[in-house]
């Protein structure tokens, strides 16, 4: 499929989203600027023609999938933007049952939770994240500590502060460190 136009305007697609909608941090992950109807639109355009040149999802595919849940999150559609979360989560379950970056998917689709107010599904999402980073990266590495900070939120959200609290320092004493 190497040089197929289809695939070389997709590709040509998800890179204007990013050219024309600057990227900004979002909970310590990249995501899209200002909310963007057009940014959406390219993003749904690019994963509907990628999905139709490959029987089984490749990582462009997964890629153009992710920033269509970055633009959707920014523009406020929550629901939406956790469904493209979910899809990709099971499209990286598929036969190997686990894929690097799966980490950061679960952390991105926790934090819609929290936004929502389904506060037990945000940490039971943050709870696999945090296995999975630590298990990849380490106890004490940055992309560990942003799943610590993003439990502290949740868990202060639900109340829990002495436990939010020891989430929250650990991931401060690992970004000073």
């Amino acid at each position: 499929h190497i040089g197929n136009p289809l695939d070389t305007l997709s590709i040509q697609k998800y890179r204007i989203i990013y050219q024309k909608f600057p990227l900004q941090n979002h909970l310590g992950r990249r995501s899209i600027g200002p909310k963007s109807d057009e940014a959406q639109a390219m993003a749904e355009s690019a994963a509907a023609d990628l999905e139709r040149i490959y029987p089984m999802p490749n990582s462009t595919f997964l890629t153009v999938l992710n920033a269509l849940a970055a633009v959707q999150f920014q523009n406020g559609n929550l629901d939406a933007s956790a469904a493209t979360l979910e899809r990709v989560n099971q499209l990286l379950l598929g036969p190997l049952k686990r894929q690097p970056g799966r980490d950061s998917l679960l952390s991105n689709l926790a934090s819609i939770r929290l936004r929502q107010f389904r506060l037990d599904e945000a940490l039971a999402l943050n709870t696999e994240a945090l296995a999975l980073s630590t298990a990849d990266y380490g106890a004490e590495h940055s992309e560990t500590a942003m799943v610590l900070r993003a439990r502290g939120q949740i868990l202060a959200r639900m109340e829990r502060f002495p436990e939010a609290e020891k989430n929250l320092l650990h991931a401060q004493q690992i970004f000073v460190a």
